[in-house]
């Protein structure tokens, strides 16, 4: 099999385990919660993702970057050896800390429902085991296939999650709307990205001859040298702070959308841009790589080139930003296009650096240099080109989108095996005399004996300390996030559950106190009797609703329900009574609730107040979960014709009879008739305590 081939197949391997690890249901836990499978509700051995092991690279890089000794690791593969070491174990710590969250966070989804608590050690052990599987599947791909392993992961994990919630429960006029949504968002959002970092490739380099061919003079006699730079010049991370500025608004109640989240994001982008290229971009950084490498221009000339050139890609990435927030605008038209921002840019470029692998891999190549910084790699390609050495960039337009703060997907640069002996030896020469720069002073003399060892031992314990600390952050946010989102919200209750239409409940009570009456009730249900049986509870004179309900509820809890079953209480009013601007409540019927409940408020996604209008009901709309919405419609399935109870706060709002299978997540809660005003604003007041606006 021929070396493209051979990198083909441990890709399609790779996107075949991550999508089986992401559908594999983890262990110590009911497969079925409520009618819906572990798996729908987004819960299988490869939930935790490939997040902390993006994190684990990253907190090494840091206090690599912070420890003076450990610098040099950084720039001599043997260094970058050691520091896999490290990222493994820190993995390992961030994977356990996050499975014990989502274990905790499981257990409180579950509180209220029939299924039994998870085994701790079970769940969290299968959580810890999905996410190592796809670390290990990561670091193949990497090693073997056609682009970096971790960006391949993170894009099939994301690509993966979009899907789930573009196929999910959703009226068709809904799918067809929020799929043309997708698509205008895709369009800007991959257009913007390509066009961003296309340009970076060996045919800008000054380094070829107008025939497209390496140079074969020598150094001295090379063409001039010209700085190649990344665009956008300040990676991803202020289009990622712009978006996490405009959602923590949201969950702090404030409003934002419209051209208002536009204004949000562009503006944040733009802040922060020119800083932070200005952090990572230096000019005379960019002037001294191309000296070392054979550069003849004075330090001066090529500093003023690099800026020169990190103007215009300035220019260039504020575009793109601007391009980005567009983007941003059309995503939140819908909740179902929600997703990470961030991630679709990266897929986009995960894909433009597949493509290329095509064409490199075609014939056999080797591997000869890393680069984290992408002024680093251009500026060896043409190094290499001005020696004769043809060297192809792989993982360029990744590593434009993150540069230095994703040191798991750095530029590598392949060359054919006849030049290899050549360039590996080039490339070590200048490695050893940037590791010379690079080496901290030596100050044996001046300092007693004895001073390194306790330097070193100072060093790692900054190390440990540094990663327990972090990692005690991270886990202890984890964790009040996990409580925190559990509790249902604040100020009232939901709760919709199905009607027992069909046991005779109300043969063998006892007598019926004064002013109760057994009645029977004509509902349209599909199977059983056309009538049911009811109790009434009349209202005593100058009895308040608040106290009948009290007294029946008292007594009622002295009966036995049939099996399985609760009483529950529903309101009578009279509308025709001249006092009336909310109905008045002449008596309360009592109605029995069987199972446990199909939704309750944790479901609830948003809620909004329906004002009532041509003779219509107060209304309000309720937009569930994906959870939520998947239960909700297997439910209703299986309840065609049958009664369910919509209640709040204990009192059930509605009873309608269902029709038909409900799919679109979304619920409507009944206020009631009377005067429009009141119903409205009793609507709204619903609406805020379900957590709406």
């Amino acid at each position: 099999m021929s070396s493209l081939g051979k990198r083909l197949a441990v890709t399609s391997v790779v996107v075949l385990g991550v999508l089986a690890l992401r559908r594999i249901p983890p262990a110590g836990i009911d497969l079925e919660l409520r009618g819906a499978s572990a798996v729908d509700l987004g819960l299988s051995i490869g939930s935790l993702g490939i997040g902390p092991a993006i994190w684990a690279y990253l907190l090494v890089e840091l206090v690599a970057i912070a420890v003076p000794a450990l610098r040099p690791l950084r720039e001599d593969p043997r260094g970058r050896a050691k520091l896999e070491r490290a990222v493994g174990f820190v993995f390992v710590g961030l994977a356990v800390l996050q499975a014990a969250s989502a274990t905790l966070g499981v257990e409180a989804t579950l509180a209220f429902s029939s299924v039994e608590p998870p085994s701790r050690l079970l769940l969290g052990t299968s959580l810890t085991g999905g996410c190592l599987m796809l670390f290990l599947l990561a670091r193949w791909a990497t090693r073997s296939g056609l682009t970096n392993g971790i960006l391949t992961v993170a894009t099939v994990v994301a690509a993966g999650d979009v899907v789930r919630v573009l196929t999910g429960p959703m009226w068709f006029l809904g799918r067809v709307y929020v799929a043309i949504v997708f698509v205008l968002f895709a369009t800007v959002a991959g257009l913007a990205t390509w066009l961003a970092v296309r340009k970076l490739g060996p045919s800008d380099l000054v380094g070829t001859e107008p025939t497209g061919r390496p140079y074969r003079g020598s150094a001295k006699d090379a063409p001039a040298w010209a700085p190649v730079v990344p665009t956008p010049t300040s990676t991803l991370l202020p289009f990622a702070a712009a978006t996490f500025v405009v959602r923590a608004l949201s969950t702090w109640d404030v409003r934002v959308s419209g051209l208002l989240r536009a204004a949000i994001v562009l503006g944040v982008s733009l802040v922060l841009t020119p800083l932070l290229g200005r952090l990572l971009q230096r000019p005379d950084e960019i002037a001294a790589t191309l000296r070392k490498l054979g550069a003849e221009e004075t330090q001066a000339g090529l500093e003023a080139q690099a800026r020169t050139r990190l103007q215009a890609a300035e220019r260039t990435t504020m575009a793109y930003f601007f391009a980005l927030a567009i983007a941003v605008v059309l995503a939140e038209m819908t909740r179902e296009t929600r997703f990470s921002m961030v991630m679709f840019p990266l897929a986009v470029a995960v894909l433009m650096d597949t493509a290329a692998a095509f064409s490199l891999h075609r014939r056999a190549r080797v591997c000869v240099m890393e680069a984290r910084r992408t002024h680093q790699a251009m500026a060896m390609v043409q190094a290499l080109g001005n020696h004769g050495i043809r060297a192809i960039p792989a993982g360029v337009a990744a590593n434009a989108l993150l540069q230095v703060l994703a040191p798991f997907a750095p530029v590598t640069l392949w060359v054919a095996p006849e030049d290899a002996a050549e360039a590996l030896a080039f490339v070590e020469a200048h490695r050893a005399a940037n590791a010379k720069d690079l080496a901290p002073p030596d100050t044996r003399v001046a300092v007693p004996a004895g001073w390194a060892p306790r330097k070193r031992f100072r060093a790692l314990v900054t190390v440990v300390c540094t990663m327990v600390a972090v990692g005690m952050v991270l886990g202890a946010s984890e964790l009040w996030q996990a409580r925190h989102q559990a509790p249902a919200r604040p100020g009232v209750t939901l709760e919709v559950s199905a009607v027992d239409d069909e046991s005779e409940w109300v043969e063998g009570l006892p007598a019926l106190e004064p002013g109760t009456t057994v009645e029977r009730e004509n509902t349209p249900l599909g199977r059983g009797p056309g009538t049911h049986v009811t109790l009434r509870f009349a209202l005593r004179p100058g009895e308040s609703a608040e106290a009948a309900r009290h007294r029946a509820t008292a007594w009622l809890s002295a009966q036995q329900p049939p099996a399985g079953g609760r009483f529950a209480l529903v309101d009578e009013e009279d509308f025709e009574a001249p006092d009336v601007d909310a109905g008045r409540v002449v008596a309360l019927r009592a109605v029995v609730l069987t199972g446990e409940p199909i939704l309750t408020a944790r479901d609830v996604e948003s809620a909004t107040a329906v004002s009532a209008h041509d003779g219509q009901d107060a209304q309000v709309m309720v937009s569930l979960t994906r959870e939520g919405a998947t239960r909700f419609e297997g439910a209703t399935d299986r309840l065609v014709r049958r009664r369910v109870a919509i209640l709040t706060s204990g009192v059930v709002r509605s009873l309608p009879v269902v029709l038909s299978k409900i799919s679109g997540g979304r619920l409507f809660i009944t206020v009631g008739r009377g005067n429009p005003d009141v119903r409205y604003g009793e609507a709204q007041e619903l609406a805020r305590a379900l957590g709406g606006d």
